[in-house]
């Protein structure tokens, strides 16, 4: 099922970075209850540590596509993804990213690779009314 494992990576990282922030903490000597300290601390550690998580995370356009010479064209969008917030749609072809033309050597999901959650990616797509250029700001990969 896609995005199955999602959940299950979000609440490990929460898990795992509020536990590192209050050793940190501790360790830091900044674990002061009485002075109500240690609740900023911990809400700027874990704050801090979502961020690397979801920063760490591969980046997802949320498409499935066939290569083609004229670049990749949408044959699946999965719902709630950055594509589908977008409105891009089967059918459509994305035809160059950051101002490289996509081709079938040029795979779109190398390109996504490359980025973070949080990017922005240009598109130039072309439709059946006419190209078109857009920019996302890419989510995190659905898997």
């Amino acid at each position: 099922m896609v995005g199955s494992g999602m959940p299950a990576l979000i609440v490990f990282a929460i898990a795992t970075f509020i536990v590192a922030a209050v050793i940190g903490l501790i360790v830091a000597g900044l674990w002061k209850k009485e002075s109500g300290q240690f609740a900023f601390w911990l809400v700027c550690a874990a704050g801090a540590g979502l961020f690397l998580a979801f920063r760490k995370s591969p980046a997802g356009l949320g498409v499935q596509y066939d290569p083609t010479p004229a670049g990749a064209f949408i044959t699946n969008v999965v719902p709630g993804s950055t594509a589908d917030q977008y409105n891009l749609k089967v059918g459509m072809s994305i035809v160059r990213v950051d101002n490289a033309n996509l081709t079938e050597n040029t795979e779109l999901s190398s390109i996504v690779a490359r980025h973070h959650p949080g990017d922005v990616l240009h598109l130039a797509v072309m439709t059946s009314s006419g190209l078109y250029s857009m920019d996302v700001v890419l989510g995190v990969k659905d898997f």
